[in-house]
């Protein structure tokens, strides 16, 4: 900042303008104050600096006084493990005379285990007719609450027809009323009407003027009793349906309320009926827990059978070679070192098959991701070509193709004969030039949403990421493969349309492509590979069903690897149903 002041100055100088020394002064100033914030930020960078640099450094002794005490640790430890080598050295020629001992007791082991297996296999086979007695009982509560529900629904239908035939009982009531109503208004008009005859011939017949006038007003007072008499009776049948209203109205509150009840109680079948399917659920799992458990002691008790009796033709061997040494001391020597020998060839072996056996899961997990990604990218395409039928089916009608989006066309696929000048043709009117720049532009953008629409179909079709090279590589060319068929499918497509407005041939294959396949189709090769994929990893049923029946001949470490490496449903499976 004080340079870019002070050159301001100079250059001030330069151009002939003359500056007061209260204004050098007061540059100046701010020069040193510049300098002196400079100053400060530096010196405190120089200390925070400092401040790092000693914590380094006293990280370092920290790590240094750590190493020293691990190597001093270590080198304790080394010690204390070669004397516990000698140690174990000593005490393995104690336990080899020790061997004598221990035979004797291996038989008593063996019984009292044999004992043991047999009080829990009693204690499980108890357990198991307990459970089946519990699952006997859930099997008559499902059966009685199938029953309750049939009652339920037949009462609902029965229900359902009672409504129906009150409602068309009220209309039939209704509309014989209106009727009776109707009929004897016409008749009583009819007899009136009669009587009116009758009576004005014989006052015609017999009286004169002034006598009619009064049977005049007898009449009109004979109306007016009829009209008030009729609202009474009007008055009196409005009453009595309106009673009737009120019953069948009370009537239907009370099938109402019945009909909420059976909800009600629907309701609470159908909650205890879930509370009932979860026991069930977990009494069948705790079946199948006690089937592998009485599996596993099965198999731990023969295994522990057939190590003692290893064991024992062991110890026999040994005391036969025992025997041998005490007959001749070198011929033990030599025995005792041919033993020492195999058992370090016998521990190599072990060795070398366990590397074997985690190289073989490692071989099998990475096919199975394999697998896994080849799966996800079928489900995706699936997923791609399910939208794309979608997007057809709401798109059927093509765009209509007309003669100027034609000609225009043709001008852009010919320009050079388009811009020769022609001598038979007349210049181009505005109109023309008009519709000639809106048909280029509406080419533009159709081109532009077709260049957008194939980007977003190979975005569809991208594969996941894959774990492994060799995995990823699989996937990345199929989608490689369905990108470039489905834009050799949308320009043949372009060009028929083309050929057949503009006559321009077309070359055909003869092979058939999955490009050219519809979407159905497409979707049906789709499932059937997942079908064949699924199907090549499935267990047959006969090994399902002899594990079932017999559990002790399977391990359940085995069956738990398996199920680990394998899987017992594919995910995607349940995904495309």
């Amino acid at each position: 900042m004080g340079r870019s002041t002070s050159s301001k100055a100079s250059k001030d100088n330069d151009g002939g303008e003359k500056i007061s020394i209260t204004e050098q002064v007061r540059l100046y100033g701010i020069y040193i104050e510049e300098q002196k914030v400079a100053l400060e930020d530096a010196r405190k960078l120089i200390e925070k600096l400092q401040r790092d640099f000693n914590q380094l450094r006293v990280e370092r002794d920290i790590i240094q006084q750590e190493a020293f005490a691990s190597t001093e640790f270590y080198e304790h430890d080394i010690k204390q493990k070669k004397e516990l080598i000698q140690e174990l050295e000593t005490k393995l020629e104690n336990k080899e005379n020790e061997n004598v001992s221990i035979k004797k007791q291996w038989q008593d082991e063996l019984a009292a285990t044999l004992t043991a297996a047999k009080m829990e296999k009693a204690e499980l086979i108890n357990h198991i007719g307990k459970i089946e007695k519990e699952l006997y009982t859930l099997q008559h509560f499902s059966e009685k609450k199938a029953q309750l529900e049939a009652k339920l629904a037949a009462a609902d239908a029965e229900n359902v027809q009672l409504v129906e035939k009150h409602g068309n009982e009220l209309a039939e009531l209704e509309r014989k009323y209106i009727e009776q109503g109707i009929n004897m208004k016409k008749d009583f008009e009819k007899s009136l009407d009669e009587i009116h005859r009758k009576l004005n011939s014989e006052i015609e017949d017999r009286v004169g003027q002034r006598v009619r006038d009064i049977l005049a007003e007898v009449r009109d007072l004979w109306q007016n009793e009829r009209l008030g008499n009729e609202i009474r009776m009007h008055v009196e049948i409005t009453g009595n349906l309106q009673r009737e209203i009120d019953i069948i109205q009370a009537d239907a509150a009370g099938v109402t309320r019945d009909i909420d009840l059976l909800r009600e109680a629907d309701g609470l079948h159908m909650r205890r009926s879930s509370t009932q399917a979860r026991v069930i659920a977990e009494s069948n799992l705790r079946l199948v827990r006690l089937e592998q458990s009485i599996g596993n002691v099965v198999r731990q008790y023969g295994s522990e059978r057939r190590a003692l009796e290893d064991e024992h033709l062991k110890s026999i061997a040994d005391f036969q070679l025992e025997k041998q040494a005490r007959e001749t001391s070198h011929r033990s020597r030599v025995s005792h070192k041919s033993f020492c020998l195999i058992s370090q060839t016998m521990r190599r072996i072990l060795q070398t098959k366990a590397k074997e056996l985690r190289r073989v899961r490692q071989l099998a997990q990475q096919v199975l991701r394999e697998r896994g990604e080849v799966e996800s990218f079928l489900i995706e395409s699936l997923h791609t070509v399910v939208e794309e039928i979608k997007k057809s089916k709401k798109q059927q009608t093509p765009p209509i193709l007309t003669k100027a989006m034609l000609r225009a066309c043709s001008e852009q696929k010919k320009p050079d004969a388009s811009s020769k000048p022609a001598t038979s043709s007349s210049p181009p009117s505005p109109s023309s030039q008009k519709s000639s720049s809106a048909r280029s532009a509406q080419s533009a953008k159709s081109a532009q949403s077709t260049q957008s629409a194939k980007s977003a179909h190979s975005v569809d079709f991208a594969a996941p990421p894959a774990a492994g090279a060799s995995a990823a590589s699989k996937p990345n060319r199929a989608v490689n493969k369905l990108v470039k068929s489905k834009s050799q499918l949308e320009g043949e497509t372009q060009l028929d349309v083309m050929g057949q407005m503009e006559e321009v041939p077309v070359r055909l294959e003869a092979a058939v492509d999955v490009s050219q396949l519809s979407w159905g189709d497409k979707e049906k090769v789709l499932r059937y590979l997942f079908a064949k994929i699924n199907s090549a990893h499935q267990i047959p049923g006969s090994v399902v069903m002899s594990q079932a029946r017999y559990p002790e001949l399977f391990d359940d470490d085995d069956d738990a690897e398996e199920q680990h490496l394998f899987g017992s449903v594919s995910d995607a499976g349940r995904v495309l149903v």
